[in-house]
């Protein structure tokens, strides 16, 4: 018995739209990582230095 699988119109476009947003985070990966590297080095000086005075 052969049974055939698909998904409904509702599914197909929810796929589609997960697809773009796979797309743009592999995309953006790397730009993503670096600015929370920087964001966790300015914080990490601005919370970890001891205060002036």
């Amino acid at each position: 018995m052969l049974v055939h699988y698909g998904l409904t119109d509702l599914g197909g476009e929810i796929a589609e739209e997960t697809r773009v947003l796979c797309t743009w985070t592999h995309n953006r990966a790397a730009q993503v990582h670096a600015a929370r590297a920087a964001y966790d080095q300015r914080t990490a000086t601005s919370e970890g230095a001891p205060s002036a005075g």
